[in-house]
């Protein structure tokens, strides 16, 4: 196999990808491309079924990067801190915003509250993208005194954003305790809709924390019900995303495809849009969500409060569950115990 790299001081076993790119022709390839071919494949995570494969074109990348860089203004200056495997959507769209603003991004092969730290610190990180895990395990650090905060160069630090799972409002509060000068956003997406950012917090509404968000750049989103209308405040329904972003089908899966498109089918009909655009919902729909009664933000469907949830566990259950479960061990170690007198 052969290897590339790129850089300067490159190592033996490797080829110098730049010196190799001197002998390739400056002419643009015979092949036309636009912008409704296809460009990627992404998975689903099966949450709610089998993992499927999606079907992305070019145009869904390109609205990747630019509802990212709107969200959160990347410019050159800025540095991002990458954690998750670049296979998961949500490490690898956002950083589209950095591809597009032409700034540097850094990949940290582990998670440690030092090492993040760090990192932020030795490579003048602004943005980060963190799981709840990672910054509970980040405020936990520092109370502990296992880090110290004066040990690092955060100042550069503007924005810390999470997505991809609930997100507890007194974990925010916490953590802007912690760093009062940070920017604060949510993310949430599909894969089918190009990843995070269709729907997302917006870093002026942190006094919103809690609820997923309203529609991000370039996107529309409605909650209906199954006859695809717009339901009340307060009435359950299904979110359904509208922009450049959604896929083209899901690749050779025909019924599954087949299903996304007539519902497609039936919003681009109830707001009259081009009916050319196969299963592709662009955003030129008319109507506007908060038009429904909204105020732009979907707190029927808001992730649950855990600060609530953990007050509404029955302690007594709890209690009764511990102690079946500590006389089990106990029978088990005393049986234990008999085989070897």
């Amino acid at each position: 196999k052969m290897k590339f790299f790129v850089g300067r001081n490159g190592p033996d076993y490797a080829e110098d990808c730049m010196r190799l790119v001197g002998f390739c022709s400056s002419s643009a390839p015979p092949v036309a491309l636009t912008e409704d071919d296809h460009a990627a494949i992404y998975f689903s995570s099966g949450t709610t079924g089998f993992p499927k494969a999606i079907l992305h074109d070019h145009r869904s990348l390109t609205c990747a990067c630019m509802v990212e860089q709107n969200h959160h203004g990347q410019t050159r200056d800025d540095v991002f801190l990458c954690i998750p495997p670049l296979y998961h959507t949500g490490a690898k769209i956002h950083w589209f915003g950095s591809l597009v603003s032409g700034s540097k991004g850094v990949i940290l092969r582990g998670v440690r509250p030092d090492w993040i730290l760090q990192t932020v610190s030795e490579e003048h990180c602004t943005l980060v993208w963190l799981l709840v895990p990672w910054a509970q395990d980040i405020l936990d650090a520092i109370d502990d005194g296992k880090v110290n905060l004066d040990d690092y160069r955060l100042d550069q630090w503007r924005l810390m954003h999470i997505g991809a799972q609930p997100v507890p409002p007194s974990l925010i509060r916490r953590w802007m305790q912690v760093f009062p000068n940070h920017q604060y956003d949510t993310n949430y997406g599909l894969s089918e809709s190009i990843g995070p950012g269709c729907v997302h917090l917006g870093v002026e509404n942190i006094h919103k924390v809690g609820a997923i968000g309203k529609p991000g750049y370039l996107w529309k989103a409605k909650i209906i019900d199954e006859q695809g209308n717009p339901v009340r405040q307060g009435e359950v329904g299904e979110l359904a995303v509208y922009g450049p972003g959604v896929m083209k089908c899901y690749y050779k899966n025909p019924e599954a495809s087949a299903e996304k498109k007539q519902k497609s089918k039936r919003w681009r009909k109830k707001n009259k849009t081009d009916e050319h655009s196969e299963n592709k919902i662009m955003p030129e729909c008319q109507d506007d969500p908060k038009d429904t009664g909204y105020d732009g933000y979907y707190d029927d469907v808001m992730p649950p409060d855990w600060d609530q949830v953990k007050e509404g566990v029955d302690k007594d259950l709890v209690r009764n569950v511990i102690a079946l479960i500590s006389c089990v061990t106990l029978i088990i170690l005393m049986c234990v115990a008999l085989l070897y007198l």
